[in-house]
């Protein structure tokens, strides 16, 4: 059987042998999905990216669609650089299907006005380091737990803009930088912004 470059879904994979069993896989190139009941743990000991799965009632099982978030002025896409780390600052990548620019929507609220933005890598949610409302606060990802500032949303006239719930600042590209790696903060939301516009594909 071929293993490098395979994907391989392991339950249990936070202990015992599903863990020593998915750090073998890994070590052998595969990429993996894991189902547990301590996921992001597991991500970090086996240096993995977890693969969100729901299970239906029916019984069977449909994948979480993961989206690419490009910014309109520099055509880059939003990521992580496949960090795992809580608190990791948020940059702009070129758009080319890597995992750490895969980004799944959630709605937030019964109106689904409010949503959030869960990383495929890390498994933790788009927001803004230390809960800052001030302008030029970095973007950083953190552990999904319903706060405020991962709450974003889009306005009602169709903009590309998307506005943090706790801020109310949008977020954008530092300084409205072209460059690959440039870092992604928040800022006073302006229409005619084109570093603050973004726009979502599948991440392919």
């Amino acid at each position: 059987m071929k293993i490098a470059g395979s994907t391989a879904f392991v339950t249990g994979a936070n202990r015992g042998l599903g863990r020593r069993f998915a750090e073998q896989l890994v070590a052998r190139g595969a990429m993996l999905g894991f189902s547990s009941r301590r996921t992001q743990v597991a991500a970090v000991a086996v240096g993995a990216a977890s693969l969100a799965v729901t299970f239906m009632t029916s019984g069977t099982a449909s994948a979480t669609t993961y989206e690419a978030w490009q910014n309109v002025n520099s055509s880059q896409c939003l990521g992580n650089d496949r960090s795992l780390t809580p608190g990791a600052g948020l940059v702009q990548r070129i758009c080319d299907g890597s995992l750490d620019r895969g980004w799944s929507f959630t709605y937030m609220d019964t109106n689904k006005s409010q949503f959030r933005l869960r990383n495929y890598i890390s498994g933790q949610c788009l927001a803004i380091a230390g809960s800052s409302k001030s302008n030029g606060a970095r973007a950083v990802q953190e552990p999904c737990d319903g706060r405020l500032d991962e709450s974003w949303s889009r306005d009602n006239n169709g903009s590309l803009l998307l506005y943090n719930a706790n801020s109310h600042l949008c977020l954008a590209v530092a300084a409205g930088s072209f460059v690959s790696g440039a870092s992604v903060i928040q800022w006073t939301c302006g229409l005619s912004h084109r570093e603050q516009q973004w726009t979502a594909f599948p991440n392919t």
